[in-house]
């Protein structure tokens, strides 16, 4: 229950990194927007420059966080698949080189019963008459 709950959170953090980098990008296009409409309408490319700077700083650390987050999210899923693979592979091994142990069996009317399961013979319930 303690590794689903670490998978689940670290999943929760990726995806939220995921949103804040989205979130930057967001912001980087509503910023280029603004300075495309503040420049016209004041006809003035000096105030434009400033706020193009910072939306491209924005745009950059947007796309930063995506691939740095792309990167951990597919290393880290690469090594729960690794681990998760080797402990089904160790259990395999395990449960192979254990000791069976076998049932003796009772085979009756093409029915398999151990001898642990109770047989009725003669029971009134089970006699039926025929009509030949």
């Amino acid at each position: 229950m303690v590794r689903e709950t670490k998978i689940t959170l670290r999943t929760k953090h990726i995806n939220c990194i995921y949103c804040v980098a989205l979130s930057f990008f967001i912001l980087a296009i509503v910023l280029f927007v603004l300075s495309s409409e503040k420049s016209t309408t004041l006809n003035n490319q000096q105030n434009r420059i400033p706020v193009i700077i910072s939306a491209l700083i924005i745009l950059l650390l947007s796309i930063i966080i995506f691939i740095w987050m792309t990167y951990y999210a597919i290393g880290y899923f690469r090594l729960k698949n690794r681990q998760q693979l080797s402990y089904v592979q160790n259990q395999m091994n395990k449960n192979s080189s254990e000791i069976r142990t076998t049932t003796s069996a009772i085979i009756f009317d093409n029915a398999a019963f151990t001898m642990d399961d109770p047989i009725v013979t003669n029971s009134s319930t089970n006699n039926q008459t025929s009509a030949w």
